[in-house]
């Protein structure tokens, strides 16, 4: 699975830049914001990214985390930058969609363009190996459905 993702990464990438206007690109190095903390997935992807859309842009990039509030002080950074195609957000939507609408923060999604998808990754549920409860997804919603507001 991780191998996947990977790979559709540096499609994503090659894809991303392959289609790129020479018109649009800066003349200044870029700043790819990451807004969390260096060494997690999302750093992992900005950092294979970055090198090939370096080489097709002909403009550096340079990865920058600026983690905290959960993403909204990167996206927020972002949000204020110059509109000159120069600082990008790699971002998950948590910190674009569903944070703002959790809690007030200085930006909103039409502070953001999309410019592409770059990665996918499953989510996945676990629970400790000796929980007598439930093994399976169904015994657990049946669990779930049947003891509401209770969490164990």
């Amino acid at each position: 699975m991780i191998r996947r993702n990977f790979l559709y990464a540096l499609g994503m990438a090659a894809a991303l830049t392959a289609t790129t206007s020479t018109a649009q690109i800066p003349a200044k190095p870029i700043t790819m914001v990451v807004p969390f903390a260096a060494g997690g997935n999302l750093d992992l992807v900005a950092r294979i990214i970055a090198p090939p859309m370096a080489k097709r842009l002909g403009q550096p990039i340079v990865v920058q985390n600026k983690a905290g509030a959960g993403g909204a002080i990167g996206a927020s950074d972002v949000s204020r930058a110059d509109p000159d195609g120069s600082t990008l957000l790699v971002s998950t939507p948590n910190a674009i969609v569903v944070l703002p609408k959790m809690a007030p923060t200085p930006y909103d999604i039409s502070s953001f363009a999309s410019v592409g998808l770059i990665s996918s990754t499953s989510q996945v549920l676990v629970i400790k190996a000796d929980n007598a409860k439930f093994k399976t997804m169904a015994e657990f919603l049946a669990y779930v459905k049947s003891h509401p507001g209770k969490t164990g």
